[in-house]
């Protein structure tokens, strides 16, 4: 189901989570429109384009090494994430710098994430930038005891419409996991094939006694 296209599936979702008015509002108005902003290619930032089977269309990632990376392992082959939506909402959010200054200003989170029971934003970054932001804008970005990092101000306004808001980091990401969904999406965009149940077994048998498999070794390994 493409999610962008469906206004009664989502209804039928948000009526589902019983969501605010202003959480439908907000759902409907990213699924039907546009990323409210153009992804940047500051210095530090590598934007590129990925084209999504699951959405149907092109996504805009700013950074490579963080979003991209999150995309492909998080969502695009997630049965658990049924649609998310690049640059979809600017975030009102108050900021305390630690000279005293104080401004309101707006933030655009990654993505927005819809998933069977929860939607949300989600937001990548890595974790040594992070530390630095905490140090400047330490009400913005704060960690936990677990050591998981929050922002209390894009959380609160999520948390009003009836959302999460939460930062992920690249720490998360297993980057063998990751390379090898990288060379295996060609066969992952296609339809689902049942596989005997049997032979399943026998292989993964055999993946456990040997420990790895090559591409080559895999598609010609018989049971």
């Amino acid at each position: 189901m493409n999610w962008a296209y469906d206004r009664d599936a989502l209804l039928e979702y948000c009526q589902r989570l019983r969501l605010p008015g202003t959480g439908v509002r907000l759902l409907l108005s990213i699924a039907a429109g546009q990323p409210v902003r153009s992804v940047g290619g500051g210095p530090a930032n590598s934007p590129t384009r990925y084209a999504s089977t699951k959405m149907g269309c092109a996504i805009d990632v700013e950074a490579k090494s963080t979003e991209l990376r999150g995309l492909v392992t998080f969502y695009e082959f997630e049965a658990d994430v049924e649609a998310y939506f690049d640059q979809p909402w600017r975030i009102p959010v108050p900021r305390r710098f630690r000279s005293g200054h104080r401004e309101m200003s707006t933030h655009v989170p990654d993505f927005l994430v819809i998933r069977p029971d929860r939607a949300g934003f989600e937001e990548w970054k890595v974790d040594r930038d992070l530390i630095e932001k905490a140090k400047e804008q330490f009400e913005m970005y704060t960690r936990d005891e677990a050591g998981e990092w929050h922002c209390p101000p894009a959380e609160e306004w999520a948390w009003k419409h009836g959302l999460y808001y939460k930062i992920r980091t690249l720490s998360e990401i297993e980057p063998i996991y990751y390379q090898n969904l990288r060379l295996l999406e060609r066969y992952l965009r296609q339809p689902s094939r049942a596989v005997d149940p049997t032979f399943q077994k026998a292989f993964l048998d055999e993946l456990r006694r040997r420990g790895h498999f090559t591409l080559g070794e895999a598609t010609e390994w018989q049971a």
